[in-house]
C-alpha cells in the first residue's frame, strides 16, 4: 500500500518535472477522485441490518417450530443475553 503511493508520488513529481503540463490537472483530479473513492468502498460496512420487529414467523407459514433462547456470556455482564431463534423439526 505503502508501495503503491510512493509510486504514484514519483509519477507526479516526474509529470511536473516535464515540459507538458497540459495533463497534469487531469492527472491531479484523477488520483484524488481515486484516493477518495477507494477510502469510501473500503470502510466496513453491514451487508444485512436487521430490524428489531418480527416480519412473519414460521407459524404464518404453517410451519411446527419451537422458540429457543441461546444464552450468550460476555466478558463484562454477570448475566447473560440471549439470542432468539426457532427451531424448526424436520417432519
Amino acid at each position: 500500500m505503502v508501495t503503491y503511493f510512493i509510486t504514484l508520488i514519483s509519477q507526479l513529481l516526474s509529470l511536473i518535472n516535464s515540459t507538458n503540463h497540459i495533463w497534469l490537472p487531469p492527472i491531479v483530479t484523477f488520483i484524488v477522485i481515486k484516493l477518495i473513492c477507494h477510502r469510501h468502498f473500503r470502510r466496513p460496512r453491514l451487508l444485512y441490518r436487521p430490524s428489531h420487529a418480527l416480519q412473519t414467523t414460521p407459524e404464518s407459514h404453517n410451519l411446527h417450530y419451537e422458540e429457543v433462547w441461546i444464552p450468550v456470556v460476555q466478558d463484562k455482564q454477570p448475566s447473560p443475553e440471549h439470542i432468539h431463534s426457532w427451531w424448526l423439526p424436520k417432519t
